[in-house]
């Protein structure tokens, strides 16, 4: 006689499958989620040797040599120089960018597919590609001889280079620094760094730099473009520059390509151009230049580093390379105007939440016969004296009842940015009018050495809204916040920017201040600032 399964033995049948189900669901599902991606990735992979094959056919017939294209909703390319239709099998691409350099990828970004699955390799040699978002360029650390940072709030801590240490939607932007011999570069070290003249030598660090990513930007109407949220762009409380970060493949001079349903034109910002070479950045002095002319430094709360002419100042910039990988430069009138327009942008103190209309305005330093790097009124438009708000004293802004103090005096509004940019002591930039010599020290043979060309801007005219000048912080922007000097001329043929201390003090308005000097050493309050490229 044939028996059935008791209750039991069905239950311990059941059991069995239960705990199997426990362990096999989770695998099917990963297997499922890899053979996805997997598809996705064998997608991308395939939709890249369809282009490269399609860039090959039209340069057999034509010339076709783009430098960005944007995938389509149909998968084929629109680029700044014409369509290129893509023959592929399979899954197609809707969204996503591809840059070219010579006729061939030099970068790929976002492959994108039904709007979820996103790809990127950052040199298509290494055909490495991860889920990506928005493009931003990779600070470059000089082969480690700059040391990442961010400040928790005490103290400046290093980190990892391989995590991101920075945040422009949260204008919270990439600091490095030089730090002294000896002093340890593990990864959580504090730092220590001087808070008064008196403390220098205890300090870990010889200088601090703020990451610039190269991008390409649009001024918009005559006070800058209307964001959503802010007020109407005016004289006296200007709009934004409009930024967006690009490869160093991308080079744009005018092409109103991608800008939705306004037309203004685009132009990649010329402080990304060094040389011969296009960088993906730069870094800049987050403090003017301090120390002495046989030791300098860049450091906060120390005073600035002047009193000699503008050559000298030109030499003690390049010492810094004895420290770095890269090249150190006194810095140009156009990487001036970098860092200055990324500030009145959605990633910098003009997008900071915290300031409101004029308050967007970097704060100022009035009095520079005993300025100290770093410091602010706390104020965009008055004369507090003496200031004492430090770079890093956070609080309430004392007079108009917000903000952030020392912070305020910075690029991003809060401790990320870069300092000294309005007012305190003025600083000399490297433009120079027809390779005038003046008074500045400078020799006919460094002027005609085509090696020194990329050091400084030159200009051939005096007049300051040249369409060769934009991005210089000239013409485009010389009456936002209401005021502005002079350009350059025969007799006084150097620039000079942030404002001098007869103007300073009573209208505080002056973060895109310029003025003309000869390059001597007579007035005393004059400073510089380092670049590295």
């Amino acid at each position: 006689m044939k028996k059935g399964f008791t209750l039991i033995e069905l239950l311990a049948v059941l059991l069995i499958l239960a705990f199997i189900s426990l362990i096999a669901i989770p695998q099917v599902l990963n297997l499922i989620r890899d053979s996805k991606e997997k598809s996705y990735l064998i997608s991308a992979q395939n939709y890249v040797r369809a282009v490269e094959e399609a860039l090959y056919i039209e340069n057999i017939d034509e010339e076709f040599n783009p430098n960005e294209c944007k995938i389509k909703s149909d998968g084929n390319l629109l680029c700044d120089t014409g369509e290129l239709k893509i023959e592929t099998g399979g899954s197609r691409p809707n969204n996503g960018n591809i840059y070219l350099k010579n006729k061939t990828i030099k970068r790929v970004l976002n492959i994108e597919y039904s709007g979820t699955e996103k790809y990127v390799t950052k040199d298509i040699d290494d055909s490495e590609y991860k889920l990506t978002e928005e493009y931003i360029p990779i600070p470059n650390l000089m082969d480690d001889t700059l040391t990442p940072v961010i400040y928790d709030g005490e103290n400046w801590i290093i980190v990892d280079k391989t995590d991101k240490w920075y945040d422009y939607d949260k204008q919270e932007w990439a600091n490095a620094v030089i730090l002294k011999s000896g002093v340890s570069n593990e990864i959580g070290t504090k730092l220590t760094l001087p808070t008064s003249s008196t403390d220098i030598e205890s300090s870990d660090v010889l200088a601090m730099f703020v990451f610039i990513p190269r991008y390409e930007y649009t001024i918009g109407n005559t006070y800058g473009v209307w964001l959503e949220g802010a007020s109407e762009p005016s004289e006296s409380t200007p709009g934004a520059i409009d930024i967006r970060f690009v490869s160093e493949t991308r080079k744009n001079n005018g092409s109103a390509a991608y800008t939705g349903s306004t037309p203004n034109n685009w132009y990649t910002h010329p402080a990304f151009t060094f040389g011969s070479d296009e960088l993906s950045g730069f870094w800049v002095g987050k403090f003017k230049a301090t120390g002495s002319s046989e030791d300098p430094t860049i450091l906060p709360n120390q005073k600035g580093l002047y009193m000699t002419n503008i050559s000298e100042y030109f030499e003690i910039a390049k010492k810094f390379n004895n420290y770095i990988s890269g090249d150190s430069h006194m810095t140009k009138n156009s990487e001036w105007g970098a860092v200055a327009y990324l500030s009145q942008s959605k990633y910098g103190k003009y997008g900071n939440e915290i300031y409101t209309l004029a308050n967007k305005v970097v704060y100022h330093r009035p009095n520079f016969y005993s300025s100290f790097t770093g410091e602010s009124c706390g104020v965009p438009r008055q004369k507090v004296y003496p200031p004492k708000c430090k770079y890093n004293e956070v609080g309430e802004n004392r007079e108009q009842g917000t903000g952030l103090c020392g912070p305020g005096a910075s690029t991003t509004g809060n401790i990320t940015g870069v300092y000294d940019m309005n007012g305190a002591a003025p600083e000399y930039v490297m433009g120079v009018y027809d390779d005038i010599i003046a008074s500045s020290g400078f020799t006919e043979e460094f002027f005609s050495d085509p090696d020194n060309k990329k050091y400084y801007d030159l200009y051939t005219d005096t007049n300051d809204n040249n369409e060769a000048y934009k991005g210089h912080a000239l013409g485009e922007i010389k009456k936002w916040n209401g005021y502005y000097k002079g350009f350059v001329t025969s007799s006084r043929p150097y620039i000079v920017r942030t404002g001098t201390y007869e103007y300073l003090p009573f209208d505080g308005k002056v973060s895109y201040y310029f003025d003309n000097y000869g390059g001597n050493g007579f007035q005393t309050n004059i400073t510089f600032r380092v670049i590295i490229s």
